[in-house]
């Protein structure tokens, strides 16, 4: 058998790497493996929700390592993740070999979609139901931003169906410094209410007034 024959994937390459150099009738060189191999990588998703990504996450996590070992590693994700980011952290991966370099902590981020807003880059999106007559006339209605704060929206009178409104400042955040934000673009869907009868009536006659 060639020495070839210890590298068909039965082994891993650090033990190929022994035997090859063993079946060759040479001593193994610990030196030149530690400086030319090191142990696995270790990747891990870590699942965060929307609103989370408004605040830097210091998180004790589990990792399982290639070689069996359970360790707890303290880990922190930044206001900047966004779904599909990858963070490195040198050192924390696998450390089966002791005589060689550790490997490297690999989290990609997975953002959980929210039920009211989306995200695009640094901008945040979301919808808004007013009721027609303040379409009509114009008037204020209460929204939240996705940490929670409260705003008077004012609508302008004859907002119509699918009005884009924006609100500076309120989206997620653009630096790890925590100063800059993207902005909040908000969708208006008009909603018409369920009226009694003679509220029926009245909107017929201010229709019929409106079209004289």
């Amino acid at each position: 058998m060639g020495a070839g024959g210890f590298n068909d994937g039965s082994f891993p390459e650090d033990i190929a790497n022994l035997f090859r150099q063993m079946h060759d009738g040479g001593q193994p060189n610990m030196h030149t493996t530690q400086r030319d191999k090191r142990n696995r990588d270790v990747r891990i998703t870590m699942r965060t929700s929307l609103k989370e990504l408004l605040n830097v996450q210091s998180k004790t996590i589990s990792v399982q390592t290639p070689g069996g070992a359970g360790e707890s590693l303290y880990v922190t994700i930044p206001v900047t993740a966004r779904n599909g980011t990858k963070i490195r952290y040198p050192g924390l991966g696998d450390n089966m070999f002791k005589s060689l370099p550790r490997g490297d902590l690999y989290i990609e981020v997975e953002v959980d979609e929210h039920p009211s807003f989306s995200y695009n880059e640094n901008n945040l999106y979301t919808r808004v139901q007013i009721d027609p007559f303040d379409a009509i006339t114009g008037g204020e209605t209460p929204i939240s931003g996705l940490d929670g704060k409260e705003f008077m929206l004012k609508i302008p009178a004859g907002t119509q169906p699918q009005t884009k409104m924006r609100i500076a400042g309120e989206g997620l955040y653009t630096n790890n410094n925590l100063t800059s934000r993207g902005d909040l673009f908000l969708t208006i869907d008009i909603v018409v209410p369920k009226l009694s009868q003679d509220q029926i009536d009245s909107v017929k006659k201010l229709k019929i007034s409106l079209n004289n």
